[in-house]
């Protein structure tokens, strides 16, 4: 029957294929090399794979990575290169996480798994308080931050004033800025608004850096001007009898001023118009003691307080008036000027009859009115005296007439006297008193007492012993011509 003939045939043997893993930058195996046994395996595939690797990865994938086992033996190269990392960034903050520097950077190209280091920076005004664990390290993929703690330097206080340039009195109370962590920093002062206050100098150091040392910063101010302050001294009649008092008000304003009576002689306080004391504002103000004259007290004549030019008083007396200088006969007024003026002729002038002029006298006691005890005038005795008018030679050479008029007293004659007290004293008439026969149902009448050198003597006038009226007329005319030609001259200078 059939045979059948067999051949059994063997795969023959291949070279072995070795895998390998390589670094890029120095040829060196990662991981051992990894060999594919070509036993029987001649002309059958074969396929490899890279390796995975934290700080690698594949650079370069060999031709044969895949092929078929050959009778010689074959190498596959995988190349690796490392990983691209993060980077290192290096923070510098305060301790209230505030940067107060600029960041530092480590690249990290290729370099994951490679060693790192960093430092600290020196920054003025700052402590280093905090060195962080990665400080020095190794790259990785993802990024590395490294933080440096420090803390700002304690500064000096800041002391902020507001004085008076009079005495430093303090205007508030003083301002102190801390200086704790703050040394190198910046700070600002700024004035202030006081009433009755103006600012005069501000420092230059109002604004600064703290330093390690206290600093003052001192604003100064001055007080400003107020008005015056006037206490006047009048009487009753409203005329000075002490000079006027007067506080200044320079830099003054909003201060308290106080005003005192004074005590003068023959007076007493009556009463006070106005504050006599307040504060200094920005107006002048018066402050004026009314004073009384006391009656019992006799006030010798003084002359007139003068008032104290700084601050004349409203109530200053009257300064005289200068005399008008009479018309200088020389040069007469022309008739020209006055014209206009029609001349008085004695024709239309009716004359005047001695009947119904009433002679110059000067008043009798009797006619005086008796002044209040708050007046302030000169008082005079209220009882029938001697007047000058009666004790005249004329009226002694006429013996008095019943008509003349009702005295009772009748001087025969008259003595003058002088005490020589002074070289300047006028002779004082004493009149020597006759005793007249009078009705016993009448008082007698008292001497009057006559104080010597306390005033000026008065001419005695003269009474209307003479009827001849042509003299008054003359002065009539003279002194209305005097006038006009005043009037007119006073309109050519203007």
């Amino acid at each position: 029957g059939p045979q059948t003939v067999t051949y059994v045939y063997r795969r023959s043997d291949a070279g072995n294929v070795t895998v390998y893993h390589k670094s890029v930058y120095d040829n060196s195996d990662l991981t051992a090399p990894t060999v594919l046994d070509g036993t029987r395996k001649l002309g059958l595939p074969y396929t490899t794979s890279p390796e995975s690797y934290a700080d690698f990865e594949v650079s370069s994938v060999p031709a044969n990575a895949n092929g078929t086992f050959a009778s010689g033996a074959q190498t596959v190269t995988y190349l690796y290169k490392r990983k691209q990392s993060g980077g290192v960034t290096v923070n510098y903050l305060d301790n209230h996480g505030n940067r107060i520097d600029n960041p530092d950077t480590i690249t990290g190209s290729d370099n994951v798994g490679l060693p790192y280091t960093t430092t600290p920076k020196v920054i003025p005004n700052y402590d280093l308080i905090s060195v962080p664990a990665n400080a020095n390290g190794t790259f990785t993929v993802a990024p590395i931050t490294v933080d440096y703690i420090y803390k700002r330097k304690d500064a000096g206080t800041v002391t902020v004033e507001h004085i008076d340039e009079n005495g430093n009195v303090p205007l508030d109370t003083p301002e102190v800025m801390d200086g704790s962590e703050k040394l190198g920093l910046p700070y600002t002062t700024s004035a202030k608004s006081f009433d009755n206050y103006d600012l005069v100098s501000v420092p230059t150091n109002a604004n600064g850096t703290f330093t390690s040392t206290d600093q003052t910063v001192t604003y100064i101010y001055r007080r400003k001007d107020a008005g015056n302050v006037i206490a006047h001294y009048i009487n009753t009649a409203g005329f000075p009898i002490e000079s006027d008092e007067v506080l200044d008000g320079t830099r003054s304003l909003g201060l308290t001023y106080n005003t005192t009576q004074k005590d003068i002689t023959g007076y007493s306080l009556y009463l006070v118009q106005g504050r006599e004391t307040g504060i200094f504002t920005n107006g002048t103000i018066e402050v004026t003691y009314i004073y009384r004259k006391n009656p019992s007290v006799v006030i010798t004549p003084v002359p007139p307080v003068t008032p104290t030019p700084t601050a004349p008083s409203p109530i200053n007396p009257i300064s005289p008036v200068t005399p008008i200088t009479p018309i200088n006969p020389v040069n007469p007024i022309t008739p020209s000027p006055i014209s206009p003026i029609t001349p008085i002729s004695p024709s239309p002038i009716n004359p005047i009859t001695p009947s119904p002029i009433t002679p110059s006298r000067i008043a009798t006691p009797s006619q005086i009115i008796t002044p209040g005890r708050d007046q302030d005038l000169v008082i005079r005795p209220n009882r029938p005296i001697a007047t000058p008018s009666i004790a005249t030679s004329s009226n002694g050479s006429r013996g008095g007439s019943k008509s003349a008029g009702n005295a009772n007293v009748r001087p025969s004659k008259a003595v003058t006297t002088n005490n020589g007290q002074s070289k300047n004293a006028t002779d004082n008439v004493v009149p020597i008193i006759d005793k007249p026969v009078t009705d016993t149902k009448k008082p007698t009448p008292q001497k009057a007492n006559i104080v010597p050198d306390t005033r000026r003597a008065m001419s005695v006038p003269k009474t209307a012993d003479s009827k001849d009226v042509r003299g008054y007329f003359f002065i009539l005319i003279s002194s209305l011509a005097a006038a006009i030609s005043l009037v007119l001259k006073k309109k050519e200078d203007r």
